[in-house]
């Protein structure tokens, strides 16, 4: 029919453009329901050979164990005693245990990661769904880790079984028993995507912010030398992926790590990505639980100018909002309401809630990245386009770099809104409060109401 040959030639000339497609993910809970599996299958599947790689940005599994008490707050358990069963009884024990044990997440042990990481490649939705789809395409897995697939939550260099944490990683990601990889301490890579159609390259740098990471650092001095050598490398490629499990370039964030909490760290990273022959360098992140497009924008000493984007997709099977692993009404609104509160000068596009996967698509003729950050529903919840000229493709090396956020520095605006926000809410939240206890100590509540302070009406019975 005439339609199936129409069709027929949209799939050719997609086929045939120059451009590529690179997808990644984070936030992968083995336990949650999650429709985010199917969307990826059908867009690697509608990619076809343009599709170069999956990456995992970090908490690829949960191996680490929540507290059993946090489940009890959000659902009592069915053989829960007569009057033990109330939220704040729940919530006052869940206290008294986590006081006991300072810690809400408890660590994996080895035969736990090794079951989660079988049940990811064989079991899951990623193994049964989107992996048979990347080998048709010949794409590649690639990926880092972050706190929860490391093993504890914020994991540290001080992590007892991070060394057999790192072997059932590279196991999981498929990693010959002979690679240097296997010899080095930490998952930090870095690998050359080619895509033969098109005779362009893709640079992708692996970070491990968790194998060395101290009071002070994320990376260590081992694997700062090496990202210099790696970022130096990536100056004969056409586009450079920098993966960090945690956001680099936002600062506003409740709970969640960043590069902001080491801002001298932050600051030797960025300069490093600057100042190096890194063509277009793009940083990918995860872990906030929801999607994000952030940017700076860098000029150096020279006066050379460029943009440098970070694009968050967090998380696949959980997120903030939406009708897939949200967080329970009472964890959510707050949420809501604080990123509502944060004025964000660094995104370009605002933020998804919902759960969500990262694509980017690199049109090699037209020179540009876009960004998308697709909902569980498989709609596109945000986009961004950038010129990969205008990301570094200039020479950058052994400049000095000052950089703004996208809407630019605004803090006095930023202050002021945050204080007319709390106030706002402060009003709202505890206006009855102040009420009930004006009218305690006041008789003009009362009055209004027709009575007086004792509850007797002022007016004499007939």
């Amino acid at each position: 029919s005439k339609k199936s040959v129409l069709l027929l030639l949209l799939s050719l000339l997609r086929e045939c453009s120059a451009a590529s497609t690179i997808m990644f993910g984070s936030c992968n809970k083995l336990s949650c329901p999650t429709p985010i599996w199917d969307v990826a299958a059908a867009r690697v599947r509608g990619h076809g050979k343009k599709m170069l790689s999956w990456l995992w940005a970090g908490d690829n599994v949960y191996a680490d164990i929540r507290h059993k008490c946090l489940d009890l707050i959000i659902n009592s358990h069915p053989e829960c005693p007569s009057g033990q069963c109330s939220r704040w009884h729940r919530l006052t024990r869940c206290f008294q245990q986590l006081s006991q044990h300072s810690r809400l997440f408890l660590p994996a042990d080895t035969e736990r990661l090794e079951a989660q990481y079988e049940w990811l490649m064989h079991r899951s939705g990623f193994g049964s769904k989107l992996l048979p789809e990347l080998e048709l395409a010949n794409a590649t897995v690639l990926g880092t880790w972050d706190d929860h697939d490391y093993g504890t939550n914020d994991g540290d260099q001080w992590y007892e079984n991070k060394k057999e944490s790192q072997r059932a990683f590279l196991d999981m990601m498929r990693v010959p028993a002979g690679s240097p990889r296997r010899m080095r301490e930490g998952v930090y890579h870095q690998e050359t995507l080619y895509s033969e159609r098109d005779q362009k390259s893709v640079s992708v740098i692996l970070l491990d912010g968790r194998y060395h990471k101290s009071d002070t650092d994320f990376l260590g001095e081992q694997q700062w030398q090496w990202l210099h050598g790696a970022l130096e490398q990536s100056s004969t490629a056409d586009l450079t992926l920098i993966v960090s499990g945690i956001q680099v370039l936002s600062s506003s964030r409740l709970k969640h790590e960043k590069w902001h909490d080491f801002p001298a760290s932050r600051r030797r990273l960025l300069e490093m990505i600057l100042s190096s022959n890194a063509t277009a360098p793009v940083i990918l992140s995860g872990d906030v639980h929801f999607g994000e497009l952030n940017q700076v924008n860098c000029i150096s000493s020279g006066g050379v100018m460029v943009q440098l984007p970070e694009v968050t997709s967090s998380g696949l099977t959980h997120a903030v909002a939406g009708e897939v692993g949200a967080y329970p009404w009472f964890m959510s609104w707050p949420v809501r309401v604080y990123l509502w509160m944060m004025p964000r000068v660094h995104d370009v596009s605002g933020q998804f809630l919902g759960a969500n996967v990262g694509e980017l698509e690199m049109d090699w003729e037209k020179q540009s990245l876009t960004a998308r950050v697709i909902s569980y529903t498989g709609e596109v919840a945000l986009w961004h386009s950038w010129n990969l000229r205008e990301l570094g493709g200039v020479d950058r090396a052994g400049r000095e770099w000052v950089c703004t956020p996208y809407w630019g520095e605004r803090r006095w605006a930023v202050m002021a809104t945050n204080m007319l926000s709390l106030a706002l809410v402060g009003v709202v939240a505890l206006g009855p409060v102040g009420w009930l206890v004006w009218a305690a100590v006041s008789k003009v509540p009362w009055r209004l109401l027709g009575g007086n302070r004792d509850g007797k009406s002022k007016h004499k019975a007939p």
